[in-house]
């Protein structure tokens, strides 16, 4: 099972790395080594500034192949780099639960106790 997860990760990381990002991570049940067979794959993708539209193709075509991958449906959500809010409670738990896929793995983290002083 630990041989399947890095693999889906590594799948992840490298198929990020054409896509403009600021930084990309499995959460949820993924992260925390807990999914099923009926789990959904949560991944979140923040997107450089301003390159959204170039981005969100690459992203969801990673997301397609994600699914075909590993037989289960991949959930992406996507920010811009602009729109992060600090008081986000999503984007805490992805900074800290997250398994980082693209970016500096520590980004988010410092982004938002930025953003909320």
């Amino acid at each position: 099972m630990a041989d399947l997860r890095r693999a889906l990760l590594e799948r992840l990381r490298s198929g990020c790395r054409s896509i403009p990002l600021r930084y990309a991570a499995l959460f949820g049940s993924g992260a925390r080594g807990e999914m099923r067979p009926d789990s959904d794959l949560d991944v979140c993708f923040i997107v450089e500034h301003g390159r959204r539209a170039e981005a969100e193709d690459q992203i969801h075509a990673l997301c397609r192949a994600a699914g075909r991958w590993t037989g289960n449906a991949v959930r992406p959500v996507l920010f811009d780099e602009d729109e992060i809010d600090g008081t986000d409670s999503l984007l805490a738990s992805v900074a800290r639960d997250g398994i980082p896929i693209a970016g500096d793995g520590r980004w988010l983290s410092r982004k938002l106790r930025t953003l909320t002083g």
